[in-house]
């Protein structure tokens, strides 16, 4: 008999509108899933589906993954702005569950903010948000995610010149990665190496990179060429221009069929810029025009946009009116991009004074929700008391007006009476028997 009942309840609680409306919701998060990569507008769609689904059957999980999953389509989408008060609401919509799936959800999140901000020079705000995932990520012991945040926290810390910082941070991370990562050794490698050529130590800058080729030195990858082009850019500092060129030369063919663009437009607007110091204007129209080529394909950051400026130098002598409008071009993208990353910032800024906001009203509404209550049962209370006074007063009313309770009454009274007589007689008794003795 208990089984019964006990099988009954699950039943009934895994059929219930709630339960369904999980089902529901779990449904349509992976046909948007299935979208990610073809249509980010129907993703979009379904993903306010889930959000709304979530709010009415009160699914908390479910409002927090829905609005995970707007931030990140519109950051796929490339409004990076738009997306951060998205991204702000997860959080806060994801803490208080406390389960390994939300805080590794949370940890992720807050690894596309503080690349937000990477991408737009705001590197203490990225720091910030990267100290508050590798906290998350070390809550719900998630390795993977933990090396991810820590690497972009050391690239940001040598951004704002924290060399010694970013190097602790770095070597600390080697002795945590896994043998089977190889990506973020090649990361950390990297890092460590683009570390030493900022302090101008090339020597201790190509022993990393050189780590970096040996990681794979039997199969092209990426990384590979990247370390070819770093190594050319120390011995570019050095104005050793021969070596240079050729390691710019190896990272291109080290890049070939791997179809990055990012990779083949630096190394080109690279060795255009070597050509310049050379003064081979001829090469320079050459790798300036290959990697002008590619510009429409790479984020428009400041280090893309020194492309107008090399081409405004290298046409200077023989077309000084296109080489104005270069330079002009040159000045007006950085414009854009600091007016991008200003109005960045003012988002995030903005959504915090929203938050302080939305929680001083709530807390006003507390207080009026609390004075409400107060005065509620202090008029209950008196509405209680008024009602046994009347029915005191009615019950009084109606006693007298009873024959039968009047009689009671009387009876009662009349007894009373006999009493405080006999009580009289008796004093009486008593004082004449004192009389008498006297």
């Amino acid at each position: 008999m208990k089984l019964l009942v006990v099988i009954s309840v699950v039943v009934s609680s895994f059929f219930s509108p709630k339960n369904k409306a999980v089902q529901e919701i779990i449904a349509i998060k992976e046909q948007m899933k299935a979208y990610y990569s073809t249509d980010l507008d129907s993703a979009a769609l379904l993903a306010q589906m889930i959000l709304n689904k979530s709010k009415e059957a009160n699914y908390s999980l479910g409002q927090a993954k829905g609005e995970f999953a707007i931030a990140y389509i519109t950051y796929k989408q490339g409004y990076l702005g738009k997306s951060i008060p998205h991204f702000l609401d997860a959080l806060d919509l994801y803490l208080p569950i406390n389960t390994r799936e939300s805080l590794i959800d949370q940890a992720n999140i807050c690894i596309t903010l503080g690349q937000i901000y990477w991408y737009h020079h705001s590197h203490d705000a990225a720091i910030e948000f990267y100290d508050k995932g590798i906290a998350l990520a070390q809550r719900a012991d998630d390795n993977e995610a933990i090396v991810k945040l820590i690497q972009n926290k050391a690239m940001s810390l040598r951004r704002i010149g924290k060399m010694a910082e970013s190097t602790k941070l770095l070597v600390e991370l080697i002795d945590i990665i896994p043998e089977s990562n190889i990506e973020a050794k090649h990361k950390t490698y990297n890092q460590l190496g683009l570390i030493y050529n900022d302090l101008q130590e090339y020597d201790q800058a190509r022993r990393w990179f050189d780590k970096m080729i040996q990681l794979d030195s039997d199969v092209p990858s990426l990384y590979r060429g990247r370390a070819f082009h770093n190594i050319a850019s120390s011995y570019k500092e050095q104005k050793n221009y021969n070596k240079a060129r050729a390691y710019y030369e190896r990272s291109i063919e080290a890049y070939e069929g791997l179809g990055n663009s990012r990779d083949f437009f630096l190394a080109y607007r690279d060795l255009a810029e070597l050509a310049l110091l050379e003064n081979s204007i001829d090469l320079c129209k050459i790798y300036s025009e290959k990697a002008k080529s590619l510009l429409d394909e790479v984020p428009r950051t400041p280090e893309h946009y020194d492309l107008y400026h090399i081409l405004s130098k290298c046409l200077q002598a023989s077309q000084p009116e296109e080489a104005f409008k270069y330079r002009d071009q040159y000045v007006s993208e950085n414009e854009s991009f600091l007016k991008r990353q200003h109005d960045l910032i003012a988002a995030g800024e903005k959504y915090k004074v929203q938050l302080i906001t939305s929680n001083y009203f709530n807390k006003v509404k507390r207080q009026e929700d609390r004075l409400r209550l107060a005065w509620t049962m202090s008029c209950a209370v008196a509405f209680i008391f008024l009602a046994v006074l009347l029915t005191l007063k009615l019950y009084r009313i109606y006693s007298y007006r009873s024959p039968e309770l009047a009689l009671s009454h009387i009876k009662s009274q009349n007894e009373m009476i006999y009493l405080l007589d006999l009580f009289r007689k008796e004093k009486e008794e008593m004082k004449n028997t004192l009389r008498q003795k006297e």
